[in-house]
């Protein structure tokens, strides 16, 4: 993660725009899907890397029920902050939200069932070693499911935004449109979580309606 957005995740007005604006619009939407693709099931063990303002994770509680375990982390305390302030949902598991970095994750080996990641493993520092630790934190037989955006040129409209920003708009603000959009491709990440040790690995390429 660059400084830039480093900054505008720590911001705190950015993190009650993104819950408010983009979460109901994109990020939940999104995070059903990942869910489906996660297949969680009652009274399992759930880590929610990069968690934000807890949009997956309270999904995710809702599923694996009251019987259940989440544990959110991020390394935003505004997100966690937003997160925290919110109601469990009823017939939940609890969650437990922690400020961390993806690596080190602050958990045993194989500690959880399901490790999910939305939106998160782009802007990580050192992405093999996110995935690794992720791995490292799944129970035999667990599964983890990222979702990353496709390439910049693949969203037609961040496309055209930034093509307009790179004439004449800092540099800076430019970089925060493509930072959402740098992991390479669909195939670049499923060869990243073979190298980290995934087993299984099944490349999905979902568009919203």
């Amino acid at each position: 993660m660059t400084d830039a957005t480093r900054f505008q995740f720590n911001n705190p007005s950015v993190p009650k725009a993104y819950d408010e604006f983009f979460v109901p619009r994109l990020f939940e939407p999104w995070a059903k899907l990942l869910l489906e693709a996660a297949d969680l099931r009652r009274g399992e063990s759930v880590l929610d890397v990069a968690t934000g303002p807890g949009t997956v994770a309270r999904l995710a509680a809702v599923r694996v029920g009251a019987e259940g375990r989440v544990v959110a982390i991020d390394i935003a305390q505004p997100m966690l902050d937003i997160a925290k302030a919110k109601a469990p949902p009823p017939g939940a598991a609890p969650i437990e939200y922690l400020n961390s970095p993806a690596a080190p994750l602050p958990a045993a080996a194989g500690a959880f069932d399901a490790v999910l990641c939305q939106q998160g493993l782009q802007f990580f520092p050192d992405r093999a070693a996110a995935l690794r630790e992720m791995r490292r934190v799944l129970k035999p037989g667990g599964r983890a499911a990222i979702a990353v955006w496709a390439e910049l040129e693949r969203n037609q409209i961040f496309a055209s935004f930034h093509a307009a920003l790179h004439d004449g708009a800092p540099a800076a603000l430019g970089e925060l449109i493509v930072a959402p959009f740098s992991w390479p491709s669909g195939a670049a990440l499923k060869s990243a979580a073979e190298d980290a040790g995934f087993r299984d690995v099944r490349l999905s390429t979902p568009a919203l309606p």
